[in-house]
């Protein structure tokens, strides 16, 4: 069950959307390091350009799935690695 507890949302298995956010950003990056090498050469600007875009779409994925969550009151599942 999704429950509200002070400032943060009680996400079942994650104890907060910040970790749920945290978990995603991890997978984001993790799938960065492992492609890096089909991109070529790369600037460090250019690298953390592709990094901040992939972090920041596991942030809109997170957050539209845990707002759907919230709607349905069910719990997320774990992401399996």
């Amino acid at each position: 069950m999704v429950t509200e507890t002070s400032h943060n949302l009680d996400v079942g298995p994650y104890s907060t959307i910040s970790e749920v956010r945290r978990r995603h950003q991890e997978i984001a990056r993790a799938e960065f390091r492992k492609q890096r090498k089909r991109l070529g050469t790369l600037s460090i600007e250019q690298e953390s350009a592709i990094e901040a875009l992939l972090v920041s779409a596991a942030n809109e994925l997170s957050r539209t799935v845990l707002v759907q969550l919230k709607r349905l009151n069910l719990p997320p599942t774990p992401a399996v690695s």
